[in-house]
């Protein structure tokens, strides 16, 4: 007979979060960063850079006071150098973040990045997803952006699969959402694939979606994918992202649905799921009226906030079981 030794539950929390144009200083040859130069139309000096990285620092930190927040989803940030100096260079290099970041970009050159704290995330694989074009159109921004799929194990016990995501833009109108469904159905497929060799899969969404929970994208993603998810910002009040004074959740976490269960050894905290509103993040919205996100650029003028959106919190519940 196999005796199981069930531990106290612990916590395990996770951050997605739009950083805003997260860029170093330095000129790539392969993107178009040249506006976030020091020289460039944005002046991208060394101050204001640090003065980012900083924030973005601030806002991890600030997700999970009792313990360092184990999981972080990022997007807008322009690859290895940034993840470097985000995780060496700020308060962050006291909890020893290990990070991957995607391999391909958009014609800027930012895009997702996964933080993880080696100590309760162990690392087992990561792959790319992401649409392949004959032909790239003309300011089709996302033709070669990609989700960055993450597996790894909870406290060395369960697993997880982690999509880190940022969706096609809706400034591409017709071609943006074309391309946003065609991404989703290559997600879908690829979920399926991935439970179907799970015993029990941990399925997670979470990033920038540039849409909205009830998007007819987002609600096909949810009926056509065999693996049951759930979208937890689905009739949730509040929002990440506001716009001519409405708020939209654009930021979402979807999970599965089994994770809804605490018969699930991982399962959702469903009252720990929303925006983290803090004081600092926000700023007072005089055209609008009330608050709105206190963000980096105000059109061409640097106002040194720290996003236009808000992160977005998950708190899980994990009791591991072992034999």
């Amino acid at each position: 007979m196999v005796t199981l030794q069930v531990d106290a539950q612990r916590q395990f929390c996770m951050l997605t979060y739009n950083c805003e144009n997260a860029f170093d200083t330095i000129d790539s040859p392969h993107h178009n960063d040249e506006e976030f130069l020091p020289d460039g139309s944005r002046h991208w000096t060394r101050w204001r850079y640090n003065r980012k990285l900083k924030h973005i620092a601030q806002v991890v930190l600030a997700a999970n006071t009792d313990n360092p927040v184990d999981i972080v989803c990022l997007q807008e940030v322009e690859g290895d150098s940034v993840c470097h100096h985000l995780t060496h260079n700020t308060m962050l290099s006291r909890i020893g973040y290990k990070y991957l970041c995607s391999n391909k970009a958009d014609r800027r050159g930012v895009g997702v990045t996964f933080l993880y704290y080696p100590m309760t995330f162990q690392l087992l694989s990561h792959d790319a997803i992401f649409l392949k074009k004959d032909v790239e159109e003309e300011n089709d921004t996302v033709a070669v952006r990609e989700i960055l799929h993450v597996t790894g194990l909870v406290h060395n016990c369960d697993t997880i699969d982690v999509y880190c995501v940022h969706l096609p833009s809706q400034l591409g109108g017709s071609t943006g959402y074309s391309n946003r469904v065609s991404l989703l159905n290559i997600l879908s497929q690829h979920i399926d694939s991935v439970a179907s060799i799970r015993q029990n899969p941990n399925i997670i969404i979470a990033g920038d979606c540039n849409t909205t929970p009830s998007s007819s994208e987002m609600k096909q993603l949810l009926k056509q994918t065999r693996h049951p998810l759930r979208n937890m910002m689905s009739h949730r009040k509040g929002g990440s992202y506001k716009y001519q004074g409405a708020w939209s959740w654009l930021d979402q976490i979807i999970v599965s649905q089994s994770m809804l269960s605490n018969k699930n050894n991982l399962h959702v905290k469903e009252s720990s799921v929303g925006e983290l509103k803090l004081s600092v993040l926000m700023e007072a919205d005089e055209t609008w009226g009330g608050q709105k996100p206190f963000r980096t650029f105000h059109g061409p003028s640097y106002i040194g906030g720290y996003s236009d959106h808000l992160p977005v919190v998950m708190n899980l519940i994990h009791k591991c079981q072992k034999p």
